[in-house]
């Protein structure tokens, strides 16, 4: 298996530790972003075009 260095091109270089904290925060922060709006998208489907058949009462 080979290590992370020696798969880096030369114009790459190894994040510092409080680099890495921060782009792992953002990236966390836009997964989550984005979630919520596939959440509230596929709500607003399920809201505006479910089947009547679905959602009736027995």
């Amino acid at each position: 298996m080979a290590s992370s260095e020696s798969t880096q091109t030369p114009e790459q270089q190894a994040l510092s530790p409080e680099e890495l904290k921060l782009r792992k925060e953002k990236v966390r922060r836009l997964v989550l972003l984005r979630g919520v709006l596939l959440g509230l998208i596929m709500g607003a489907w399920w809201a505006l075009f479910a089947p009547d058949s679905l959602v009736e009462a027995p």
